[in-house]
């Protein structure tokens, strides 16, 4: 793969989870209000799966770069966007279990968002440093 392709791909993944960790934790209550009533939709495993099954058979596909530094993040969240939404639409009845031990919480969601940003931080460390295969 191009390493001018992995550094674009690695640079929208660092923006995007970026903004979506902070919205995460400066708006947690308001992710709980929309994730609430999701929760106990039976279906809704279903539609939780599509996203992350496009996003990523999207990185798998662009981003198939295992190295020993930074990028390799961006590949593990993309199988484990993959794997997530293939059990989301194969099997919506685990997913529906969990839900059912555990509620959404403004917590919960301060907790992802800070993860989330920590990666985004790695990822952008790296990818925006100059060096050989900034585009």
């Amino acid at each position: 793969m191009d390493p001018h392709t992995l550094t674009l791909i690695e640079r929208i993944f660092a923006i995007v989870y970026a903004a979506l960790g902070l919205s995460l934790i400066l708006h947690a209550n308001r992710w709980v209000r929309v994730y609430t009533p999701a929760w106990n939709d039976p279906n809704f495993a279903l539609r939780l799966g599509s996203i992350p099954l496009v996003i990523g058979v999207i990185i798998v596909v662009l981003h198939p770069a295992w190295t020993a530094d930074t990028g390799s993040i961006v590949t593990a969240i993309g199988w484990l966007a993959l794997f997530k939404g293939l059990v989301c639409v194969w099997r919506p009845e685990w997913m529906e279990a969990v839900a059912g031990r555990i509620r959404p919480t403004a917590g919960m969601f301060r907790l992802r968002g800070g993860i989330v940003c920590i990666l985004a931080a790695l990822v952008a460390w790296r990818s925006f440093a100059p060096g050989d295969a900034s585009p």
